[in-house]
């Protein structure tokens, strides 16, 4: 499977739209299912089919008011792509993953989403037509959302890979991040079967392709990622040791991220004061007064951490001048 961001350049043509059953397309979509209920669901599982042929797409195009909500892809592996700026950061998307089709014109954010479709993707597009079946067989839907949360998931530890310190240390951790879904085991090490550019690669992981390119040179030297003659890469398993968590980063505090309280409207006071007037500015001024306790708790509780800080540090260099242990 060749991924290759230059398929970008090309024009891409959808080959028609089909009709096929889920059923068919993914069957374990309806394991919870026993073989007669999975027969009627055969029936009204119904979804249109799209083709896709290798080159560039944008998603948005698909979906709109009316169309498809989702698609499922049943076969073939494409390459997502946001672009802000002059970067971009690319996903892998293969058989089994559910994507969005909504259009992001709009936003506030100006990014750009494209696909390229590194080989033939069978595409079932989720529509309206498909709510009486789920609404039927809950357990379509819990399925279907389940496929949604695990590829976010992926997103998460794909996100974490591209903050890692060193470019080796991503490379053999996205490697192995695809070995748990496309690798299989060999006697030399975990084969993954996909033939991934050095610009891809760079576009996967958060860096740029010479840099991946030295960092491969050494990792093939060290015999830890090495690309095999047919374009697949073998992965040593003992490169990924280096990479288990450890208990010294420390957790999100509270106060690292939390809603600003916004301040009541003002009210406007008309020339004559009325009692409805009176009972609006009265509202007011419990309500600023609620802002103001909440405002100066946070306060008490920042001064708190401040106060318990100040007098560790003060202790550890007490502790380094007398010499004590812990110092």
């Amino acid at each position: 499977m060749a991924v290759d961001p230059g398929a970008f350049s090309e024009s891409h043509r959808p080959s028609g739209l089909t009709v096929a059953s889920l059923v068919d397309l993914d069957p374990e979509l309806f394991e919870g299912l026993d073989p007669a209920a999975r027969a009627v669901a055969r029936r009204h599982t119904v979804v249109r089919i799209l083709a896709l042929e290798p080159g560039a797409s944008r998603p948005a195009g698909l979906g709109g008011p009316g169309g498809p909500f989702a698609a499922l892809v049943a076969r073939g592996l494409l390459v997502s792509e946001v672009v802000l700026g002059a970067t971009a950061a690319a996903e892998l998307i293969g058989p089994g993953d559910v994507v969005d089709l909504a259009s992001s014109e709009g936003d506030l954010l100006p990014a750009a989403h494209r696909w390229a479709v590194a080989e033939p993707v069978t595409l079932a597009l989720l529509d309206a037509r498909l709510m009486p079946a789920l609404r039927a067989w809950p357990s379509l839907a819990a399925a279907l959302t389940s496929r949604a949360a695990a590829r976010a998931q992926r997103v998460e530890v794909q996100r974490a890979i591209s903050q890692l310190p060193r470019i080796e240390e991503r490379l053999i951790a996205f490697f192995g991040h695809l070995a748990e879904r496309f690798g299989r085991v060999a006697l030399e090490g975990v084969v993954i079967p996909l033939a991934l550019t050095h610009q891809m690669l760079g576009r996967l992981v958060g860096a740029r392709r010479p840099t991946v390119s030295l960092a491969l040179k050494d990792l093939a030297e060290a015999g830890t990622l090495v690309r095999r003659p047919d374009g697949a890469w073998l992965l040593s398993p003992a490169g990924l040791a280096g990479l288990q968590a450890t208990s010294d980063i420390a957790p999100p505090r509270a106060g690292d991220a939390m809603s600003v309280v916004e301040l009541p409207a003002p009210v406007r006071v008309p020339h004559r004061i009325t009692t409805a007037d009176l009972e609006r500015l009265v509202a007011r001024c419990q309500a600023l007064k609620e802002v103001t306790a909440t405002v100066r708790s946070r306060s008490r509780l920042t001064i708190d951490v401040s106060h318990a800080t100040r007098e560790q540090v003060r202790d550890r260099r007490r502790r380094a001048t007398a010499g004590e242990p812990g110092g």
